[in-house]
């Protein structure tokens, strides 16, 4: 399974880590996490799959603003 990508916004810009809590309805042991909270980014794009005519995709000023944490795998 992919694992899970959080978002979220903070035009503060205050903050430079955040906490991560997670509550689980089954009762299982809550999460805590620590995070860095990095902004959001375009990823590779396949060269490959790009024509003369396409415009690379670009992010939106909220996106570029846009927070992310994904637990790593043992997480």
């Amino acid at each position: 399974m992919t694992l899970p990508t959080f978002l979220w916004l903070d035009t503060s810009g205050i903050a430079n880590s955040w906490r991560i809590d997670v509550a689980f309805d089954d009762g299982s042991a809550a999460l805590h996490q620590k995070a860095r909270g990095e902004l959001m980014q375009i990823g590779e794009i396949d060269q490959d799959a790009v024509g003369t005519t396409n415009e690379l995709l670009k992010l939106t000023a909220q996106e570029a603003n846009t927070r992310t944490w994904t637990p790593d795998p043992e997480t």
